[in-house]
Order: structure tokens, then C-alpha cells, then sequence
């Protein structure tokens, strides 16, 4: 079952690199004064890409935090 995650995070990486190649080469029209359905697109992008896994790993953290407040072992941190 770990190849299926290892392929979804490869595909997560190189989706990742395509659109902050692709937000780096327009970053001047993602900031301007206008807010364009493609801005709205590339904003809703980057919370997806970047918000969604932090938060994730925040979450991740809180659970290995109340397991070690309890006296438990965290065997592993995915």
C-alpha cells in the first residue's frame, strides 16, 4: 500500500513544481490590482498546495504531542 502513497506524492511534487514554475513566471500579474479568474484560480491553487499540508502536518504534530503527554512512543511520523 505504500507505493500507492509514494506515486500520489510523486504526482503531488510534480504538480507542486509545475504551478510555482508557472505562479514564479506570472508573479508580477498575480499581484497587480486586477484579480482575474486566473488569479482566483492560482490563489485557490497555492491554499490547496501549501495551507493544506501544513495544516495536515500541524494536525500530525498535535497527535504525536498528546501521545507523548500520556507516555506513550511515537513508532512512526508519516
Amino acid at each position: 500500500m505504500t507505493n500507492y502513497f509514494d506515486l500520489i506524492s510523486l504526482t503531488y511534487c510534480i504538480i507542486c513544481i509545475q504551478f510555482f514554475w508557472q505562479l514564479s513566471q506570472n508573479w508580477s500579474k498575480f499581484w497587480d490590482d486586477q484579480v482575474s479568474l486566473e488569479d482566483k484560480r492560482n490563489a485557490a491553487l497555492l491554499a490547496n498546495l501549501v495551507l493544506i499540508p501544513i495544516g495536515v502536518l500541524l494536525h500530525e504534530v498535535g497527535h504525536a504531542l498528546a501521545t507523548l503527554q500520556v507516555g506513550g512512543t511515537v513508532s512512526a511520523f508519516q
